[in-house]
């Protein structure tokens, strides 16, 4: 998008100086080449300050996490099993996922993909105990 932005604007330029006669072809390409200047200005500048807030900050924790399953369950244990995991819609919202959520958190030291395999097999397992299931 920005790059459409910077071609219109040296394309209105453009207009500009071939539509009004304004100075000798020289000062034209000296105008319009202190302005392609201005905008690679724009570029260097905003990369150079993105740079330099990005120094700023410290890394936290760096861990492996293998699967999905291992992040959703560090997130849970790190910040918690509130409203939060509802509103950003971290989980589906499936009867697994729901017993996998409160598992999670009350049993910190088990992997989260064990948690998930055993919720899994204890949700087929009820399934096939149901009156209703064939």
């Amino acid at each position: 998008m920005t790059g459409i932005m910077r071609a219109g604007s040296l394309a209105v330029i453009l207009f500009i100086f071939i539509v009004i006669p304004n100075g000798s072809t020289w000062d034209q390409l000296a105008f319009i080449g202190v302005n392609v200047l201005g905008q690679a200005n724009v570029m260097l500048g905003q990369e150079l300050a993105a740079k330099s807030c990005l120094a700023e900050l410290e890394l936290d924790n760096k861990s492996s996490m293998p699967t999905r399953t291992h992040v959703y369950g560090h997130l849970l244990r790190k910040f918690g099993n509130g409203h939060w995991v509802d509103e950003a819609q971290l989980l589906p919202a499936t009867e697994v996922w729901k017993s996998w959520r409160e598992a999670v958190t009350a049993d910190q030291a088990v992997d989260p993909k064990c948690l998930y395999e055993d919720c899994l097999n204890d949700s087929r397992e009820l399934g096939s105990k149901s009156p209703n299931s064939k």
